[in-house]
């Protein structure tokens, strides 16, 4: 199955994976919600459209989500790696 437009040329327009599902997402519950409230009907799905319009350049990224969707693995592994686990007070440290 061929999809168009591949996650490539998608990717070109918003640069992380994560921030792209993220930026569709919003934009097809926009399109959704004033579809609605019109009383319109859409001639195709609206995650659909949402991608078209990312691919075609109609839509335009926060440049904090964008910075912070970039740097999400670095906050991510700083967070693990300083968590502290609670033990309940009745479980054998030792089993």
């Amino acid at each position: 199955m061929l999809l168009y437009p591949s996650v490539d040329a998608l990717n070109d327009e918003v640069p992380n994976r994560y921030l792209l599902v993220n930026v569709v997402a919003r934009k097809a519950r926009e399109i959704a919600d004033e579809a609605e409230s019109l009383g319109e009907s859409l001639d195709d799905k609206p995650v659909t459209l949402a991608i078209n319009e990312v691919a075609d350049g109609k839509v335009k990224v926060d440049p904090e989500d964008l910075y912070n969707a970039l740097n999400a693995d670095e906050r991510r592994v700083r967070t693990v790696s300083t968590a502290i686990i609670d033990l309940p007070d009745d479980m054998d440290e030792e089993a």
